[in-house]
């Protein structure tokens, strides 16, 4: 070390090396490596510190190392996540932390503020839910470990090399990579033929993904890897991409923790990708119940071509479920004329009894939309349809919209006016203690009752 006479007798250990390594020490780098050149593990550690510079994405010592001697294709023990090592190339140690949509929650996601609780939606609300305009998280400079990756192909790594992790990089790219990644990999031949790891072929470990996803599906399907063409790796990777769609009663909303809005998950996210994989297997059908989850996520979005889509290759126009019982209750819940139309012509049934507003025509008085009342009522729709025992009666939801026009449309269409219930009062003392005297007086044109008691 002439630079440092003071540190001429430092004892440098082989830890010490890998530390400097692992954290992005360039400038001492040679200089500790220089000191335990002649020592019987110099190559182990040498290829130790390749190891952890690769995951750590810093291509300059990569490509130092490289430069002294590192073997690219040879897998080494890790240094770190003591007890549970294994043994990874380069190649693998890039890609392994290439993570780059980091899976936290912060407050509710998209996907929980679609689900109103009961509570009516204001439109500033669901242009939030729909606003696409924030990107995700990333957890890492991702042009960093773009050009570690592009360093180390270019110096000989093998792109189908999985050792004792099984693994094939391009498995682990579609997993956690970018776009970019993939394409780099494909291009430098890799294949990933084999059943490896967690997810039986690459196009299924793409589908695993809630962000970043479709353009990956994509490319692996143009690029016809064997593992990726076959009907069975298509067949998986839709169930895994329908998995998101699975159904949680406590959560009300599938596995979404990363997607942004609807428009992340319909235009980019699983969505897009069922709808892909769809299409590359004509024969398949969406009967499936998860495809009512989706359908719902539409309709609340305003997707009319994926609702298209979805009744055209099978789906039960009355998938009953999930949050809003029906994709009928959706469309009405937000107010889409179109989806709703679209939905009735198919045969969707007014009167299903399900999810969070009971019924389409209740969804629709909570947000306040007449023409989809009348639309409903005409195609016979039950105004007094409802859970007894727990719901505020249909003239309380309109009450709430303060839409004078629905509420007429539903008194008129003789919705039940003796409301009163253990768990809300009569129509007429809510409308008097909202000091709505419109309503007041259509109640008493009705002739309601004016001598009742209550609170």
């Amino acid at each position: 070390m002439e630079e440092y006479p003071e540190y001429q007798y430092l004892i440098v250990d082989r830890k010490a090396v890998i530390n400097a390594a692992g954290k992005n020490f360039i400038s001492i780098l040679p200089l500790l490596i220089k000191r335990i050149r002649l020592t019987d593990t110099f190559q182990e550690t040498l290829n130790q510190c390749l190891q952890v510079a690769s995951r750590s994405s810093y291509y300059e010592v990569v490509e130092y190392l490289i430069g002294e001697g590192a073997d690219l294709n040879l897998a080494v023990e890790e240094v770190r996540f003591i007890p549970h090592r294994r043994k990874l190339t380069s190649l693998q140690a890039a890609l392994i932390d290439f993570q780059r949509y980091k899976a936290t929650q912060a407050g509710f996601s998209a996907m929980h503020r679609l689900t109103d609780r009961g509570h009516g939606l204001s439109k500033s609300q669901i242009e939030e839910i729909l606003d696409d305009s924030q990107p995700s998280g990333t957890e890492a400079d991702a042009s960093s470990q773009q050009r570690t990756l592009d360093t180390i192909l270019a110096k000989g790594a093998d792109p189908n090399r999985a050792v004792e992790y099984q693994r094939h990089p391009l498995n682990i790219a579609a997993a956690y990579g970018t776009i970019e990644t993939v394409q780099a990999l494909i291009s430098a031949g890799a294949q990933a033929e084999a059943v490896t790891g967690e997810y039986s072929t690459v196009l299924e470990a793409a589908a695993s993904r809630e962000t970043g996803v479709l353009l990956i599906i994509k490319a692996l399907l143009e690029a016809s890897i064997p593992a990726s063409s076959t009907n069975a790796s298509k067949i998986a990777a839709l169930n895994e991409a329908l998995s998101y769609f699975t159904w949680f009663q406590s959560q009300h909303e599938g596995r979404f923790r990363v997607s942004k809005s609807l428009i992340d998950v319909l235009r980019v996210g699983p969505g897009a990708v069922v709808r892909t994989l769809l299409s590359h297997r004509p024969q398949e059908k969406a009967d499936d119940s998860r495809y009512g989850h989706l359908a719902q996520m539409a309709c609340v979005a305003g997707d009319q071509d994926c609702i298209e889509f979805l009744l055209q290759r099978g789906m039960n126009v009355d998938t009953a479920g999930y949050y809003y019982g029906t994709a009928l209750q959706a469309a009405c819940r937000v107010g889409n004329i179109a989806i709703a139309q679209c939905l009735l012509d198919s045969g969707a049934k007014v009167n299903i009894l399900d999810g969070a507003h009971a019924t389409a025509l209740r969804a629709a008085a909570l947000g306040g939309h007449e023409e989809l009342s009348r639309i409903l009522i005409a195609h016979g729709a039950d105004v007094n349809l409802s859970y007894k025992d727990r719901d505020k009666s249909v003239l309380h939801l309109a009450l709430a919209s303060k839409n004078h026009a629905v509420f007429k449309t539903l008194l008129f269409a003789n919705a039940d006016m003796n409301t009163q219930r253990q768990n809300q009062s009569h129509i007429l003392i809510a409308a008097c203690k909202h000091r709505d005297v419109t309503l007041v007086e259509l109640l008493l044109s009705k002739d309601v009752n004016i001598n009742i008691l209550g609170t």
